[in-house]
């Protein structure tokens, strides 16, 4: 009989806002062809008044947000939780904990819960160890990145972030270096496993191979409406960045590499940067002074098919991040045979070999990033060997380490 999984994250797609947690969706779809999953995505409460959407227009969609959404099948539950900003926040898992309380224990009582799974750590973990205690369902959390290496520089996070993960049956890190960051907090290392995340083979699949196995990437590739409908110069190469425009993200860095390259007359390429976030208009004016606003163009957010062509016409993927868990979108590029220039932080020194599927530079330098641009560009690589350094994440084997784990939570 397959056990009922309820996952837990406020990174979920919403009908309003369907590129928000690609990577929870595509966990939770597989999780859902060998278990009974069911979603719950709590989401900030917002009024529906059009005097204050009038000032807080990007705060619109958040209103249209439906109550449940059924996805193939698994059915969404988004529900509306109360949030205050300043030092309120602080409250904010206690609020979604309460918000959630009664539609979960509902769907406990009628169809039991065999696992509480909370994707990410904070706040969504610390509301999942709050409902696993008052409604007695065991509880799995795992880590991703920035909710550890960031969220838990905070002492109020932290401390209610400890709590959760002591209180855990499992907790799950999908980089070793974030396994060995909880280990470190005090987090039991006999219930701690690393278990990557996955890629979706049939949207992101590697290049076809030349006979040689090494070659350079032409933009011919992708169809010309992709390119000429971003008013790309298809004569120059491209350095494709995809995430959230966020500083943690070190977009900043990027742009000032691209700089450093145009003053020395070495800037024979555009950077294309897929993806929304608080950093756009500060992006877009910082491309502006340093000169290079032809060169840099913001595409927005996009469907994971058409991240896949982006990384088909690419040159190279750039992840000039100051910290990460292991990214999902540098398994994507590998698995497209795509090479990544990405920061030596977190987890990415764990799929990155440096020369063999892309260059480690340090975080914060733009000089050594520009040159690893210039080496990244000119060097042929070995199509063959980048996709099959992520061999490893296929959803197939991680599911069946998670299904391990919720039996073993379970108990």
């Amino acid at each position: 009989m397959k056990k009922h999984i309820m996952v837990l994250s406020l990174e979920y797609p919403k009908p309003s806002l369907p590129f928000q947690g690609a990577f929870t969706a595509q966990f939770a779809k597989a999780l859902a062809k060998q278990s009974q999953v069911t979603v719950i995505c709590p989401t900030p409460w917002f009024p529906k008044s059009k005097i204050l959407l009038s000032f807080f227009p990007e705060k619109k969609p958040w209103t249209t947000i439906p109550k449940t959404h059924i996805d193939g099948n698994i059915k969404i539950h988004y529900l509306p939780f109360f949030t205050v900003p300043f030092i309120f926040r602080y409250l904010n898992a206690l609020s979604i904990a309460l918000a959630c309380r009664k539609t979960v224990k509902n769907i406990h009582s009628t169809n039991a819960i065999d696992v509480l799974h909370a994707y990410g750590v904070y706040p969504d973990g610390v509301a999942a160890a709050l409902l696993s205690k008052w409604l007695n369902i065991p509880n799995v959390i795992t880590a991703l990145g920035s909710d550890v290496n960031k969220e838990m520089q905070v002492t109020l996070k932290r401390k209610q972030s400890l709590w959760a993960l002591h209180r855990a049956a499992t907790v799950i890190g999908v980089s070793k270096d974030l396994v060995k960051t909880l280990i470190h907090y005090g987090v039991n290392k006999n219930k701690v496993h690393w278990v990557p995340t996955g890629v979706c083979r049939t949207t992101f699949k590697a290049q076809p191979v030349s006979s040689d196995s090494k070659t350079t990437n032409d933009h011919d590739i992708v169809s010309d409406q992709l390119l000429s409908s971003s008013a790309l110069d298809t004569s120059k190469k491209i350095v494709l960045f995809v995430g959230r425009l966020h500083p943690v993200k070190g977009l900043e860095i990027l742009l000032e590499a691209a700089s450093i390259l145009k003053k020395e007359k070495r800037l024979g390429f555009v950077i294309v940067l897929i993806g929304e976030g608080p950093l756009l208009q500060s992006l877009s004016n910082s491309a502006e002074a340093l000169g290079i606003s032809e060169s840099v163009i913001f595409i927005g957010p996009q469907p994971q098919t058409i991240v896949a062509q982006w990384m088909h016409a690419a040159n190279l993927l750039c992840l000039p991040s100051h910290m990460e868990g292991l990214p999902n979108v540098i398994l994507e590029a590998l698995a497209q045979s795509l090479p990544v220039v990405a920061s030596n932080v977190g987890g990415i020194p764990e799929v990155i070999t440096h020369n063999k599927n892309g260059l480690l530079v340090p975080a914060n330098q733009a000089d050594k990033l520009a040159e690893a641009l210039i080496c990244c560009l000119a060097k042929a690589w070995d199509k063959k060997l980048i996709a099959q350094s992520v061999e490893f994440a296929q959803w197939e084997s991680i599911i069946e380490s998670h299904l391990t784990i919720y039996a073993d939570s379970a108990q």
